[in-house]
């Protein structure tokens, strides 16, 4: 028995008999990028995707491959909103740029919502270390803030003066 032969005698008892076509609509309509992942290595996994598409029982008479428009659509539309409005707002056309030029633009849009994301997320940790005055928290037992100490307080002027 050939290994091919073997594959489809499991697949009976498992898997549905459209399960091809339910896998493609899937991809289509519900697929997305994940953060972590990089538009190039979710081009990869996408493509391999669709090869094992081959695989998947069908009940179509006419089985046919994914061909290259196929899978620009469902990697185009697996993008995050945003790399899609950008897309269009420099008038950036998807369709008929070809998928290598896809990718490397939705990687260098990658590459600056994550370094966005960093710097937001940096300010965020140190918003939280600042009161709404501007001066930094003083943790309890912090020797390196001097606010509040009493040879602080006045400027020169009103410390000869005594005036506080």
């Amino acid at each position: 028995m050939k290994i091919e032969e073997a594959l489809q005698n499991w697949m009976v008892g498992f898997v549905n008999e459209n399960a091809r076509r339910e896998q493609l609509t899937y991809m289509q309509r519900h697929l997305t990028k994940p953060f972590e992942t990089t538009p190039t290595k979710f081009l990869q996994r996408v493509r391999i995707m669709t090869a094992l598409l081959d695989f998947l029982p069908t009940t179509e008479t006419k089985m046919r491959n994914i061909n290259k428009e196929e899978l620009k659509y469902i990697y185009v539309y697996a993008m995050p909103n945003i790399f899609l409005n950008k897309a269009h707002e420099v008038n950036f056309n998807l369709h008929t740029e070809a998928l290598t030029d896809i990718n490397l633009y939705f990687e260098s849009l990658d590459k600056a919502s994550k370094k966005r994301k960093a710097v937001e997320e940096a300010k965020r940790k140190r918003s939280k270390s600042d009161d709404k005055s501007g001066w930094r928290k003083r943790a309890k037992n912090d020797s390196s803030s001097t606010r509040g100490d009493d040879k602080d307080r006045g400027c020169s002027l009103c410390l000869e003066e005594r005036r506080f």
